[in-house]
């Protein structure tokens, strides 16, 4: 799985995945990302080196480091419940960061 690219595509919309260089609002240590009609370079994510080999199972709940291949060391992290929504209470959040994030 490490050294795998990808372009992260929304099911819904069929926009892809992008991240920008503009700061999030969400966190100072954070970027942008967003959803594009167009594929670029800023919409391919490398998975990193996570410690298993070549055709082994992932499982849920099993951490990976996804890292953008146009901003070198930024890092893609899923996390639930960090922003209050009007309609549902909270949402997924995608959050960038600089260098990877420390295991909980």
């Amino acid at each position: 799985m490490s050294g795998m690219i990808v372009m992260l595509k929304h099911v819904s919309s069929s926009k892809y995945l992008v991240q920008l260089r503009y700061r999030s609002t969400v966190s100072a240590l954070s970027f942008r990302v967003e959803l594009h009609e167009l594929g670029s370079k800023a919409s391919s994510w490398k998975f990193a080196q996570t410690g298993k080999g070549t055709g082994e199972r992932l499982y849920y709940g099993v951490q990976l480091h996804i890292e953008n291949c146009k901003f070198a060391n930024s890092f893609l992290s899923v996390s639930k419940g960090g922003i209050a929504s009007s309609s549902s209470g909270s949402k997924n959040v995608l959050k960038l960061y600089r260098e990877a994030p420390t295991p909980e």
